[in-house]
């Protein structure tokens, strides 16, 4: 491998799914990538979009052998319940270095299916869609140096050392529908308060976009600054305190729960969710915010009102949205400190 890069001169791709085809686009529009990366021929419109995006980068190969026989490199992204058939009939070699992209599949059933590929040779890493623009964040087990340094340059790579704690990290992945979901409530109260559909879509993108900076520099150090830095009484406040009232934040915690014991194969739905907790919780959420934003956007006014100023209705809706800011931090905490409370366990 070079010297100026973690990556051998030639890295194969099995399986060129949304995931692996993120990947790719990240690696290829980077700074630093392999010379060369071969992909498995199945999904043909992606593979040939790709190859055509990067021309003299790309190359398909005839057969997903051919992918090993080329590469020191193999990142493994086909669907776990295919493994076994399209991993079963193919030849490893004992100097491959394997980058395992399957939910759910353990370091040991790997280490089974790609003998005889050594197992400090196999890690497994869990990347979201973003590293296509490099921006994305992804699990790593077990640390290792070129593997971490790759996922680096794609965004942000956190090492695990247990398989165990792993499964919990990516249980709180599960979790960004609901946050989805958190959007599209702002964005339907502003519709419904008679802003127009696409500046409140901009807008609430944007925002949810700066707030979600601010985690993302609080690195190592946890969320409760965040939240402390709301001003006592000040809308941002309030709405914390509301959907806390409301019991959100331990909504949150209970369905991360109940995601987690499917994860790990002790539940097939929602039967392992906590006793007295509603299933619903994006459901709860959605309606203790909207609640909780009418209230803000009352006090806006009234606030407006008694310092003698004019403000209009957009101004109005504008500054009891921005109680998102401290409520989602509140959000972040609230998972951190479930991951906590799973790890003391």
């Amino acid at each position: 491998g070079s010297t100026e890069s973690p990556f051998p001169r030639v890295v194969g791709f099995l399986g060129v799914g949304t995931i692996n085809a993120a990947v790719i686009t990240g690696l290829c529009s980077g700074p630093s990538s392999p010379e060369r990366l071969v992909l498995s021929p199945r999904g043909a419109a992606r593979v040939a979009a790709l190859k055509a995006s990067f021309p003299g980068r790309v190359e398909v190969a005839a057969s997903n052998q051919e992918v090993l026989d080329k590469s020191e490199w193999v990142v493994v992204a086909v669907l776990p319940s295919q493994a076994p058939d399209v991993l079963g009939d193919l030849v490893f070699r004992p100097s491959h270095f394997v980058v395992s992209l399957m939910a759910g599949v353990s370091n040991r059933d790997l280490g089974k299916l790609m003998a005889p590929v050594p197992s400090a040779n196999i890690v497994r890493a869990v990347p979201l869609p973003p590293v296509k623009d490099r921006e994305g964040v992804t699990l790593v087990h077990p640390r290792h140096p070129r593997v971490m340094a790759m996922f680096d340059l794609l965004g942000i790579a956190v090492g695990v050392d247990e398989e165990g704690k792993m499964a919990k990290m990516q249980t709180v992945t599960a979790m960004m529908g609901a946050y989805y979901a958190m959007l599209r409530t702002f964005h339907e109260w502003l519709v419904g308060e008679g802003v127009g559909p696409a500046d409140a879509s901009t807008y609430v993108g944007a925002l949810l976009y700066c707030i979600a900076a601010d985690g993302k520099r609080a690195g190592s150090k946890g969320f409760q600054a965040l939240i402390e830095e709301q001003t006592p009484g000040g809308f941002n406040e309030q709405g914390i305190r509301e959907l806390n009232e409301a019991g959100v934040w331990s909504e949150f915690k209970a369905t991360l729960t109940s995601l987690n014991a499917r994860w790990e194969g002790r539940a097939k739905g929602s039967e392992m969710r906590p006793s007295g907790m509603n299933v619903s919780n994006v459901v709860e959420c959605q309606t203790a915010t909207a609640r909780a934003m009418g209230v803000a956007r009352a006090a806006a006014a009234r606030s407006a009102s008694e310092a003698g100023l004019s403000t209009g209705l957009a101004d109005q809706r504008a500054l009891a949205l921005s109680f998102a800011l401290g409520a989602t931090a509140a959000a972040a905490a609230a998972a951190a400190a479930w991951l906590l409370v799973l790890r003391r366990k």
